[in-house]
This record gives structure tokens, sequence and C-alpha cells, in this order.
């Protein structure tokens, strides 16, 4: 014949207990695989920059960007030695603002490390010390969201 023993009460109370907690885990996996807790995209900004010395443009440069996404802008005329490089990260900032966080190097040496904020499509200024080599000089950056230049090359 059989010869099952019977769960004593101890056991038993623990399974009555641990049931509530393997249906919480499955649901907590299954709602964390659903399509829709997915992390939305972050969103795409158009930074259009304009480097300037002694008041006159000296380059213009568009590049479009996620929020989250770092990018760098580098001085294509020079191709050996020293050449500008510029660091863009755009981020919402409050009040309807986006900030603009922007770090400059000459070769190995940098030159400037500064955050702007402005309404989007509103111009902000970095402002450039004089060097032996160069008076002052502006970049003026102005970001806004989407990225009309990429559908603007598409199409």
């Amino acid at each position: 014949m059989l010869n099952a023993v019977a769960p004593s009460r101890h056991r038993l109370a623990l399974a009555i207990a641990m049931l509530p907690l393997g249906l919480a885990f499955i649901a907590g996996a299954a709602h964390a695989a659903s399509p829709g807790t997915a992390k939305p995209e972050p969103p795409i900004y158009q930074l259009v920059t304009r480097w300037e010395g002694n008041g006159a443009p000296m380059a213009n440069a568009t590049v479009c960007l996620k929020a989250d996404t770092p990018a760098t802008i580098r001085d294509a005329a020079k191709t050996g030695g020293d050449a500008w490089e510029f660091g863009f990260h755009v981020t919402p900032a409050a009040g309807d603002l986006l900030q603009v966080d922007v770090a400059a190097r000459f070769g190995d040496h940098p030159v400037v490390h500064e955050v702007v904020r402005g309404k989007p499509g509103e111009a902000m200024a970095v402002q450039f010390p004089a060097t032996p080599d160069s008076a002052p000089r502006t970049l003026r950056v102005s970001a806004i969201k989407g990225c009309p230049a990429a559908a603007k090359a598409a199409g």
C-alpha cells in the first residue's frame, strides 16, 4: 500500500505562506517583460553651433544627438597636430529650458568647460579667453527638440 506521510501542520502553513510570494514573483516578472513598461527613448536635439572670432563667423556646424549621448565636433581642417575639439551634451532643464554642457579642447589642452541654459532655439554664448595666438572668441550654440536637419538631408 501507500506509505505516504501526511504533512505536518508547520509544513502546510509554510506552503500556504509561500504561495502568495510565488504568485507575486510570477506577476512581477510578467509585468517587467511586458512591452508597455519599456523605458522611453530619450529625446533627440538638434544643436547648431557658430564659432566666431573678432565678431566674424569662422565656422558653423549642426549636429543631432540624443539627450543622454554626448556629441563631438572636431576641426576637420586640421589633419595633424593640435585641433579644436568641442564636446556637447544637451539635456532638458527646469522651466522648459534646455541645458548645453560645452567642453572645448585645443589638442590635449582643455580650454573651456561651461554649462549654458536657454530656451529652445535661443542662441547661448560661451566665451573663450584670448591666447597669445588669438583674440577672444565666442561659440554660439542653440538647441531645439527634434532634428530637422536630418529630415532635410534625407528628403
